[in-house]
Order: C-alpha cells, then structure tokens, then sequence
C-alpha cells in the first residue's frame, strides 16, 4: 500500500476528530454524559474509547525496532487499563489531548517508510497474547477502528439533534488535474 494512503487517513482523521470535538464543544455539558444503554454509553466515553484505543496502538508502535521519533511523548503515557476506561472525564482536556495525538498521528506517518509499512510487527493484545502482524496491517486496523467509533460517536450526536460534518474520506481524497 502505498505511503500516501496512511498519509491521507491520518490528514482525514485529524479532520474528523476536529469536526466531532468542535460539535462535542456545543453541547452543554450535561449532554455530553448522555446515556443512551449502548456499548459506550454517552459521547464523552466513546471519545475516550477512540483516544484509548489510539494509545494503545500507538503504543504498540512505539515499540517498533525501527524507533520513530514521532512517537517519544505516547511512550511516557500510561497504559489504559482497559477498552472503556475514562481517560479524561473534563472534556476540554480530552480534546486538548485528542488534538496533540493527531498532531503526532500525522508526524507519524510522516516518518513511515516503505520497508517499514512491509515489515513484522511483534506486540501483546490487551489479555497478553503475542502476534506478528505485518506493520501495515495494523496501520489500517488503527485507522479502521477511529473511523467505526467516530461512527458510533455520530449516531449519539444525532440523538442529541447535531449533525456532524460531511465524514466521507472522499473529501479528503486530492481531485487530479485532466
């Protein structure tokens, strides 16, 4: 896959969490607890879960022998004890957070490398199971798992009567010249 593509899901994700945080910021804060009985039961913990999850993973790619700068300040984050912990239960600091973790998202991918991207990566799964992944692989899997859960996030939006921006990757995707 070429280094384009992680370039254009890390520009469209940062685009997208700015998007839902500047919606989160609308709504009163009373609304952002709002349980609804699913999974991730208000706003603020499926956010969390997506900054969880981001963490985790990127983390996991701090670890990688190939050692990318990009990656120093996520080493000295603690690990999340579980999927669904609540990292910040003050919005404006989990958005603070959010923002300088897509800063480095995007610095990231910056650093990737074709040999890189093809190359084994050894990490645990949060029981402790080790697995060998093609680095790439897990890129995808990253990417993937932001833009299902900003998905859920929007759904809990619109309960609450606010639409998100347009979230189709499309408007990211740079329009050629004929």
């Amino acid at each position: 896959m070429p280094l384009s593509y992680f370039r254009l899901l890390a520009n469209h994700n940062q685009r997208m969490n700015n998007d839902i945080y500047d919606a989160a910021s609308r709504l009163a804060e009373k609304q952002l607890p709002h349980n609804n009985n699913k999974t991730f039961t208000s706003i603020i913990s499926t956010l969390n879960h997506i900054l969880v999850s981001d963490t985790i993973w990127l983390k996991r790619f701090s670890q990688h022998p190939a050692k990318l700068s990009s990656l120093e300040y996520v080493q000295s984050l603690d690990n999340p004890s579980a999927p669904d912990v609540v990292l910040y239960e003050d919005f404006y600091e989990l958005s603070r957070i959010r923002r300088l973790i897509d800063a480095m998202i995007i610095q990231f991918v910056q650093e990737l490398s074709d040999n890189l991207v093809a190359s084994p990566m050894t990490y645990k799964t949060v029981r402790g199971e080790k697995n060998t992944k093609l680095f790439g692989h897990l890129l995808l899997h990253f990417f993937n798992t932001q833009t299902y859960y900003r998905g859920r996030a929007s759904a809990l939006f619109s309960e609450v009567g606010i639409n998100i921006a347009v979230s189709d990757l499309l408007m990211d995707i740079p329009t050629l010249d004929r």
